[in-house]
C-alpha cells in the first residue's frame, strides 16, 4: 500500500480501502483537491490589475447589459458559497499582487512547526500562530484600504496619504505585537526565571 492508500492515479478517483486507512490518508487529499478546484473556479475570468482588463461590448438599447449581482437573492447556502468564493478570490489577488502578503505567508508556514516546538501547550500554539494570522489580516485590510484610495484617484492628496500611512501603521503595530508574543514565549522557554 502506497503513501496514499485508496487513491487510484488512473482515474483520479478514490478506490475502496479495506479499513479506516482510507479516511486517515485520503480525506485530506480529497479536501485539498476540492478546495483547489473551488478556488480555481472562483478565479475564472479574473483579470490582474497590471493587465488591461478585457473590454465588454457596449450594449445596444435592444440588448440589455450584464445582470447585476442580486444581493437580495444572496441568502442561505448561496450566500455561504458566494462568500467563500469571494474570499478565495481576495486571497489569490493578495498573493499575486502584494509582496508583503507573500512574505507573511512564508512567515506563517515557518511559524507552524516552530510554534509546535516552542509551545508548552495548545493555548500557546494558538497564540503564536494567531498573532501571525493577525498580521496577515491587518495586511489584507491595509491592502483593501489602499485599493479603495487608489480607486478614488492616484493623484497626491493629503487625506489619501494619511489613510495609507494609518494602514501601514496598523500593520507595523500588528508586527510589534507578534514580535512581543514570540519573544515572551521564547523567553519563557529558554529563560524560565526571567
Amino acid at each position: 500500500v502506497g503513501p496514499q492508500a485508496g487513491y487510484s492515479r488512473k482515474n483520479n478517483a478514490l478506490a475502496p480501502a479495506p479499513d479506516n486507512l482510507l479516511i486517515q490518508t485520503t480525506m485530506p487529499v480529497a479536501l485539498t483537491r476540492w478546495l483547489w478546484q473551488f478556488c480555481r473556479f472562483s478565479l475564472q475570468g479574473l483579470s490582474m490589475p497590471h493587465q488591461s482588463p478585457p473590454q465588454p461590448p457596449t450594449p445596444s438599447p435592444a440588448q440589455p447589459g450584464p445582470a447585476a449581482f442580486d444581493k437580495a437573492a444572496n441568502t442561505g447556502t448561496r450566500h455561504f458559497i458566494n462568500a467563500a468564493r469571494f474570499s478565495c478570490r481576495g486571497l489569490a489577488m493578495a498573493y499575486r499582487n502584494e509582496s508583503a502578503f507573500r512574505q507573511e505567508l512564508v512567515l506563517l508556514l515557518a511559524s507552524l512547526p516552530l510554534a509546535a516546538w516552542l509551545a508548552a501547550g495548545p493555548v500557546q500554539w494558538v497564540l503564536l500562530v494567531g498573532v501571525v494570522l493577525l498580521v496577515m489580516i491587518v495586511e489584507l485590510l491595509n491592502s483593501g484600504l489602499e485599493a479603495c484610495v487608489d480607486r478614488i484617484g492616484v493623484e497626491h492628496h493629503n487625506l489619501s496619504g494619511l489613510a495609507k500611512d494609518l494602514g501601514s501603521a496598523a500593520v507595523m503595530l500588528a508586527l510589534v505585537l507578534a514580535g512581543l508574543v514570540w519573544a515572551s514565549v521564547l523567553a519563557e522557554r529558554f529563560w524560565p526565571l526571567w
